[in-house]
């Protein structure tokens, strides 16, 4: 009985250190977001869908909704070098890394369809 409590026990502990990659299922590229998102016919819900829910939400001039999403993937890259002399037993090796981020803009009309968007992006 004392080793079946001591299995689920350290069963149980070692469950808590696992982890599952959390996957939000609202992923949309830049490249396929014309095809997702369509003047006049992308409604709110089908917007909520695909992006999930907006980083800033305003209204226009003329009282519409106004969604905003700002999106910051980053880019690391790891390269190692083999060859050369390397002092102290390192290795030679460096590490890059790129950040990209955009915001995307969609106003809506009285029928809460996308009237309008714009992209913004950069790359530092």
């Amino acid at each position: 009985m004392r080793i079946l409590l001591f299995i689920l026990l350290v069963g149980w502990g070692l469950g808590g250190c696992s982890s599952t990659p959390r996957s939000t299922g609202k992923q949309i590229t830049l490249g396929n977001f014309k095809t997702k998102i369509l003047r006049g016919k992308t409604t709110q819900d089908e917007v909520m869908r695909l992006l999930g829910a907006p980083s800033i939400t305003s209204q226009n001039a003329q009282t519409n909704p106004v969604w905003t999403y700002t999106r910051q993937p980053f880019d690391r890259e790891h390269q190692r070098f083999a060859g050369g002399i390397t002092l102290y037993g390192g290795d030679e090796s460096f590490t890059s890394s790129s950040s990209s981020s955009y915001d995307i803009i969609l106003t809506f009309d009285a029928q809460k369809k996308v009237q309008d968007y714009s992209v913004i992006a950069s790359e530092f």
